[in-house]
């Protein structure tokens, strides 16, 4: 399992979700879990979901309407963030955080259905790029061999997801230049007449954007 993991990874075009697909499948099976998600860690106790496997569609309705979300410190992904290491909570409900407001909480264990949980931290070096989490619908607490086995596709995860942070800033560069080569050409190429100069700009900056559309004002005297 292990190998296919690093063979998808060591890929030049691998498609990195399908290389986290294949981490949650596998950590899912050493695990004995019923669900999993990773978790993309943004700084400031924020995280958002990247990829998640058998999740109820209620729970995966939650989790993409609330994009970037902050969570507490005394939860799961928030001791995870604070501690930097794995985080085993046997019965979810039995630690009356279901009284304590926490909207990720109430809505993993009620929409989720969720029990028994582990978070794994996904580090590169002393940094945290996100949690890979497990889950059972009945309270069966996750043993420390298995944990430690996930803990092994937790790190490739993080593998795949610098290098996909790493081939998106690369591609981004690229665009920019690219970008900027462009408008260069047409500034060269139309000294008499503006407006192509200005088409070139707006569908860069559309593009760059991600953008539906461009307008350009100029500002008169």
């Amino acid at each position: 399992m292990m190998a296919r993991v690093l063979r998808s990874i060591s890929i030049k075009d691998a498609d990195f979700d399908d290389v986290f697909d294949d981490v949650i499948s596998h950590a899912l099976e050493i695990c004995e879990a019923e669900f999993g998600v990773l978790f993309e860690y943004h700084g400031d106790m924020k995280f958002s979901e990247m990829r998640s496997q058998n999740i109820t569609s209620a729970f995966r309705k939650w989790l993409a309407e609330q994009n970037r979300f902050e969570v507490e410190p005394f939860t799961g992904l928030g001791r995870v963030a604070t501690r930097l290491a794995t985080v085993n909570i046997a019965d979810l409900r039995g630690e009356g955080l279901q009284e304590s407001g926490s909207a990720l909480r109430i809505a993993t264990c009620d929409l989720g259905r969720a029990r028994s949980f582990a978070a794994i931290p996904m580090m590169a070096g002393d940094r945290l790029l996100g949690s890979f989490c497990v889950y059972r619908t009945r309270v069966h607490p996750f043993n420390e061999r298995a944990l430690e086995l996930a803990q092994a596709f937790a790190d490739q995860a993080a593998i795949a997801l610098e290098n996909s942070r790493q081939f998106g800033e690369l591609q981004a560069r690229l665009d920019r230049t690219a970008a900027t080569r462009e408008v260069l050409e047409a500034i060269s190429n139309s000294r008499d007449d503006e407006a192509p100069v200005f088409d070139v700009i707006l569908r860069n900056a559309r593009a760059l954007c991600d953008a539906p559309f461009a307008a350009l004002a100029l500002a008169t005297a």
